[in-house]
């Protein structure tokens, strides 16, 4: 049978239900064309497959998807190439591996890169995984941590009540600090607005988890703040552009029943999208 892939192209960019396909003005039923198209993705992905990246450097920005198959946790480990001079991320194949996100997986997936596009990464987008700090330390790169999963985190330990978001409250005052020492270009206010997160988070009423995401902002700013420190390489403060292929991922494996279903129709998936729009820190909103 001749490989034609516009059938993938009709069902992943255009979310055309399978039993909707039509084959060559063949009459097959629902089943015959479940088998057909599961034939055509497994050739596509088994295929060699280069993707064309433009010249210059690189960064790296890393998130990982969440599945549970039979009580286990596994994650799928999504990354995408965003070249310094351009406003759109490439996508990598991803990998799906058993248990929580972990550093150990990570390397493992960040291996499977190619060595021409490896070579060229300068930077890496993260979410603060555990020891994520390992990766600077093997490959040289700069790190940036998202700040979205950071003001994400820091929302949920703010509080619910509404006094919690009073001006006033310190929690507040915590919340709108942590945000200004991320994102100001004076870096001159930098040791005053320290000074101001340290003495709101001894506040005898502050929880504890609270005072943790003070700590480790503090004791991880550079890496918030890489975006600003290397400001030539354009490098984004998000991983908002994994999370969006995240959504369409979720969106076309969300009736998959098992592990190696949902990796083949995530490679496969990935391979046709290819790329989506991702700006610099410049453009992105906090």
């Amino acid at each position: 049978m001749r490989s034609n892939y516009k059938y993938l192209k009709a069902r992943f960019l255009n979310q055309q239900p399978l039993i909707k396909l039509a084959y060559q003005k063949i009459k097959l039923s629902n089943s015959a064309k479940y088998k057909r198209f599961h034939r055509q993705l497994t050739h596509f992905v088994r295929a060699s497959h280069q993707i064309q990246i433009p010249k210059g450097e690189l960064s790296l920005i890393l998130d990982g998807l969440w599945f549970r198959f039979h009580y286990q946790d596994w994650v799928l480990y999504v990354m995408a190439i965003k070249p310094i001079d351009s406003n759109q991320a490439y996508f990598l194949d991803p990998l799906l591996l058993p248990g929580k996100e972990s550093l150990k997986h990570w390397q493992q997936t960040i291996e499977t890169i190619p060595s021409n596009i490896k070579k060229r990464i300068i930077a890496y987008v993260c979410d603060g995984f555990s020891r994520y700090e390992a990766i600077n330390e093997k490959y040289g790169w700069i790190q940036q941590r998202c700040h979205f999963h950071l003001l994400l985190h820091l929302q949920n330990v703010r509080g619910l009540r509404k006094k919690y978001w009073h001006p006033k409250h310190f929690r507040e005052q915590i919340y709108q600090n942590i945000r200004q020492i991320i994102t100001t270009s004076d870096s001159n206010s930098i040791p005053q607005l320290k000074r101001k997160l340290k003495r709101l988070s001894q506040h005898l009423d502050c929880p504890k988890r609270l005072k943790y995401v003070v700590r480790e902002v503090l004791r991880k700013l550079d890496h918030f703040r890489s975006y600003i420190d290397y400001l030539d390489f354009n490098l984004p403060n998000t991983t908002n552009v994994i999370e969006s292929m995240n959504q369409l991922l979720r969106q076309a494996t969300n009736k998959l029943k098992t592990p190696s279903a949902v990796e083949l129709w995530a490679i496969g998936y990935i391979r046709i999208r290819e790329k989506l729009n991702c700006n610099g820190a410049k453009n992105q909103p906090n």
